[in-house]
């Protein structure tokens, strides 16, 4: 009998909890027989259970279903790795043959490390060259190409062509539809600009990664809900997390916090302004089979939010915006100016012997040198980056802090 949205928030997207709800017991309880009772017959559908038998009821003033049947085992809300089958005998005929090359070098070279870990989505280009100035990224069957803001030498008509030439050399080369193709233009932003919507699609795609399941949408947002320089750190969370109390700090959609809640994490705590990006971490979650009683998210700024906490923590990832004035908050958050009050913040809350992981990808951030006199600091931003971010200056920096 799970919440049918009646005594949750109305946005909720409560499908990822019945998918979640199937996958468990599809892995653990095949052959079974299982009966739900819900207000929706979406979600009675997502259990997916075989011979079904359906009754219509009324739990108290609520029209409900009750759906019962057998369980066995699907493919369906599963992740189904799409691997890379580059087509060729289509360069040649392409007008973005430079572009083409290069990115069929770039995939030659992660291919031993995409088969050894089962990544579905990674990083195949990253502006290499300069008359393509673009990243483009491989999740799981589709291309997310993002437009850097061209240099003020060239014409916006001339980059208009490049990017249309990248483009239909791109399917080309991926035999990939038009459907599976995002394109977004990643220009500098200002405020809270990266967090606006781009589109209205809601579609999400589920990426595995290292035995989790993470949502992406590939259309509405800049961002895409999950940064994937970020894949080495976020498993060795998992890793580390085996009972462990774990704080997520500007936490975003909480990929993190299910990599730590899938390791064993005895209890989590999440925090991040945005509604939009909880209600994403909410469904992530609920995704993995995540119980909110004990992994629990917060909407707060989170240095007032750090001021007022009173619970010690032994797993805690800081992975702050460069800069934020958003109305929510007093002031404003700048990382390099902000850096040393939130990391004293941060290590109030850890407990002694365990270990704080800071992160940002601001590109001329300095820690300042009272943090490392006063904390044991290791920098780890070469061991932090995946093979696919390895190329060129680092996309962000990476620090542990443990208490001396």
């Amino acid at each position: 009998n799970p919440p049918y949205g009646e005594r949750l928030d109305k946005d909720a997207d409560l499908i990822f909890l019945y998918r979640a709800i199937a996958r468990r017991i599809q892995e653990n309880c095949e052959h079974w027989r299982a009966a739900i009772i819900t207000n929706n017959v979406e979600f009675a559908d997502a259990l997916q259970l075989d011979n079904p038998q359906t009754a219509r009821v009324y739990n108290g003033p609520i029209r409900c279903v009750i759906r019962s049947g057998d369980v066995v085992r699907r493919a369906a809300f599963q992740c189904v790795p799409t691997r890379i089958e580059l087509q060729h005998d289509q360069i040649d005929q392409a007008p973005a043959k430079d572009l083409l090359n290069r990115i069929k070098k770039n995939v030659k070279g992660l291919q031993k490390w995409i088969e050894r870990e089962q990544v579905l989505a990674y990083r195949l280009y990253d502006a290499d060259i300069p008359e393509y100035n673009l990243a483009i990224d491989w999740y799981n069957g589709h291309l997310h190409v993002q437009e850097y803001a061209p240099p003020k030498s060239v014409s916006p008509e001339k980059a208009a062509q490049r990017l249309q030439d990248a483009l239909d050399s791109l399917k080309l080369l991926f035999g990939v539809s038009q459907s599976r193709l995002h394109v977004k233009s990643r220009q500098r932003q200002k405020g809270n600009q990266q967090y606006q919507k781009l589109n209205e699609t809601r579609r999400m795609l589920p990426i595995a990664e290292a035995g989790a399941l993470l949502l992406v949408n590939l259309d509405d947002y800049l961002d895409t809900g999950l940064f994937l320089d970020h894949r080495p750190t976020r498993v060795r969370l998992q890793q580390l997390s085996k009972g462990a109390r774990f704080l997520n700090l500007f936490c975003y959609t909480a990929a993190a916090t299910v990599h730590a809640a899938i390791g064993g994490a005895k209890r989590t705590t999440s925090v991040d302004m945005s509604a939009t990006y909880l209600g994403w971490a909410r469904n992530n979650l609920y995704l993995n089979g995540c119980s909110e009683s004990l992994h629990q998210l917060v909407r707060s700024d989170c240095m007032a939010w750090l001021k007022q906490c009173r619970e010690q923590y032994d797993l805690i990832f800081v992975d702050p915006p460069t800069f934020s004035n958003s109305k929510r908050m007093q002031g404003f958050f700048d990382v390099q100016k902000s850096q040393v009050e939130l990391l004293d913040l941060a290590m109030k809350r850890l407990e002694p012997g365990g270990l704080l992981i800071f992160s940002n990808n601001f590109n001329r951030f300095e820690l300042e040198p009272e943090l490392i006199e006063q904390y044991s600091v290791s920098e780890i931003t070469k061991a932090s980056l995946p093979p696919d971010f390895a190329r060129g200056k680092p996309i962000h920096h990476c620090w542990e802090f443990r208490h001396k």
